[in-house]
């Protein structure tokens, strides 16, 4: 289902194929790199394979925790606002300290009742979130001795700096634990069906529908930049024409 979404989303934007070729200032630069960003993460959605979705989680972390967007959306005029589901998990995101430490946060849980809870980000009744609301919404919470709740931005750290889209962490130490305890909760397994696999799908279309106002008029900016680059180009290269007819007269 969410596949079929992204599909019929109003990605991608095409960079013209020029400018690939130019010298270029860095602002347009990084507005190359911008769509063809997003492009990339529109591929990795519609894979079948745990391996692209994976590795869109680091894009994910430099456009929206590491400020990527922001170097974007700051040269324009553009309200940038995330519509996901309004429904609210309370809890607190786990720290920086225990996403670096997953593995002796997770092997220190113990199920309790109620096990977990989460949210499919794209269900509505939909809320609009700032980017800092949005990377602090809490997915899923695993009820034990502690409660232990994933947030937007947790998710992103750990498949990016865990699972192999920035650092490859070492397996994990217990299997019973890892295959019985955490099964599609398994931040170390993430093939099939895995939560944050799906979590990240959802945040890509989210992220698509929030910027595409955004990415559009970079897009427009880039045809502008090339038209402008060619007509300089064209009216340099006459006054040369010119200029060498003048010396053949004299």
């Amino acid at each position: 289902m969410i596949i079929q979404e992204i599909d019929n989303c109003k990605m991608p934007l095409i960079v013209p194929p020029v400018l690939r070729t130019k010298t270029v200032n860095s602002q347009t630069s990084r507005e190359i790199f911008f769509i063809d960003c997003l492009n990339d993460l529109s591929n990795c959605a519609r894979s079948g394979i745990s391996y692209h979705l994976t590795r869109s989680s680091v894009l994910l972390r430099m456009l929206l925790l590491d400020g990527g967007l922001n170097t974007i959306a700051d040269n324009y005029d553009v309200n940038i606002e995330f519509e996901a589901c309004s429904k609210k998990i309370e809890g607190i995101p786990l720290s920086g300290t225990k996403i670096r430490n997953i593995k002796k946060t997770l092997k220190e849980y113990r199920y309790g009742t109620g096990s977990y809870s989460g949210i499919k980000l794209i269900t509505k009744p939909l809320k609009k979130h700032s980017l800092e609301e949005f990377n602090e919404k809490i997915c899923l919470t695993m009820r034990g001795n502690e409660n232990f709740s994933f947030s937007i931005q947790n998710i992103i750290n750990l498949v990016a700096n865990k699972s192999g889209a920035a650092h490859l962490e070492s397996s994990f130490d217990s299997s019973n634990i890892e295959a019985f305890h955490f099964a599609e909760f398994n931040p170390f397994s993430i093939t099939g069906d895995n939560f944050f696999l799906e979590k990240l799908k959802e945040i890509i279309l989210i992220l698509y529908d929030a910027i595409y106002p955004l990415a559009k008029e970079v897009v427009e900016h880039l045809i502008l930049y090339n038209n402008s680059f060619s007509q300089g180009k064209g009216s340099i290269t006459a006054k040369a024409i010119s200029v060498d007819k003048t010396k053949k007269k004299k």
